[in-house]
């Protein structure tokens, strides 16, 4: 599998040792540094165990909302459970291990717990969570940066030149 490293999109296959746990929260700091000088919606980072599940789409709806769509078919509405701290929108997933005395010729059907985290920086907040034939739609508000961009006079040393 290839490992993409970007500076506004970071994926992350394992965050198992506590080396890349310290180093993820140091490039948290580091984003939010950068966070005037991109568009807040390029810089939407996923944080997870396994980049690839569940399936995910995030769908720009406007300058301001996003949608998140998680496909998580043959999971209850129960086995679902989604926090947000200000900053980071958390979904864990715990799916019961009823299967030990069920013999497969053939699994390829993944239903496994997991955790997702998306940190959406400042200002964001959640509209909406809806779970409907096996899709998770979290509607997520983020402030558009471009309102605060203050444009910036350069004057050429000419003492004679005003503002």
């Amino acid at each position: 599998m290839e490992k993409i490293y970007h500076l506004y999109d970071i994926n992350i296959i394992n965050m198992s040792s506590n080396y890349l746990n310290e180093w993820l929260q140091e490039m948290k700091k580091r984003m939010d540094i950068l966070e005037g000088f991109h568009n807040i919606l390029e810089k939407l980072v996923y944080i997870g165990d396994e980049i690839n599940y569940p399936p995910t789409n995030i769908e720009k709806i406007n300058d301001e909302q996003v949608e998140i769509q998680m496909a998580l078919a043959g999971f209850e509405k129960q086995q679902i459970d989604i926090e947000f701290t200000g900053l980071e929108l958390i979904i864990n997933i715990n799916k019961k291990n009823d299967e030990s005395n069920k013999i497969y010729l053939k699994k390829g059907i993944a239903f496994r717990s997991a955790k997702r985290n998306f940190f959406l920086g400042e200002g964001a907040k959640i509209l909406d969570a809806v779970y409907t034939n096996g899709l998770l739609k979290i509607s997520v508000y983020i402030p558009s940066i471009n309102k605060n961009i203050q444009k910036i006079f350069i004057r050429s040393g000419d003492e004679n030149e005003r503002f």
